[in-house]
This record gives structure tokens, sequence and C-alpha cells, in this order.
């Protein structure tokens, strides 16, 4: 898994760059400019009034033996999409607007609630 994240962190910014070098080819700088302002403010916006402190309820249910609630993975997978609009790039935007779809975060939530009913199967049981 370590790898994996390791090859992903280092894929996502030379696939960012790259991409933004061929935007910046294709439209104005100060539209290439006023899209990352655009895409950032949408993502400040949906992280406001939010911080890190979901990640932390989302441990303690899990530590609780409890599955986070729908409306809290929900907040949470609203707070990443933030994250992944406020980094400049093409990836990290679409990313951030395809959770901005309520079937895409329902099934992505539905996925990592799996998920976390498999661990807490395994490792409190």
């Amino acid at each position: 898994m370590g790898g994996v994240l390791t090859l992903v962190l280092f894929l996502v910014p030379v696939l960012e760059i790259t991409l933004l070098l061929l935007l910046a080819e294709l439209l104005p700088l100060i539209s290439l400019f006023t899209l990352c302002g655009v895409t950032a403010g949408a993502g400040w916006w949906f992280m406001r009034g939010e911080d890190f402190s979901l990640w932390t309820l989302i441990e303690t249910e899990l530590q609780n033996r409890r599955l986070p609630t729908e409306e809290l993975l929900n907040d949470f997978l609203l707070w990443i999409c933030g994250m992944l609009l406020v980094v400049p790039g093409v990836v990290t935007d679409a990313l951030g607007f395809l959770l901005l779809v309520p079937v895409c975060r329902e099934e992505l939530a539905k996925w990592i609630r799996q998920q976390m009913r498999g661990y807490l199967h395994r490792h409190h049981s």
C-alpha cells in the first residue's frame, strides 16, 4: 500500500503540471488563472465551517466499534471535494466536481462504509 501511495503522490503532481502546461498553450493565461481561482474559491466554499475534525469524528466512531453515520460521511466527502477543488489542477478538479454529483458521492460513501464494516469485523470480532 505504501508503494502505491508513493507512486500516486509522485504521478498526480506530474500529471497535473503536464495538463496545466498543455492548457496554457490552448487558453489565454488569464483564463487559466481565472479557472484556477474560481475552482479554488468553490473548494474553499465547500470547506468553510469544517475542518479536519470530521476525520477525528470518523476515527472515534470506528474506535467505538460503530460505523460513521451517512451524514458524517457525506460531510467528510464534501470536505474532500473542497480540498480537491482548492488544489490547482485538472485531475483534482475533475475528481472534486465528481464528488459534487450526489450519486457518485453516495456510491463512494457506500464503498467506504463496506470497507469500514470489514475493518470493524476483522479487528473487533
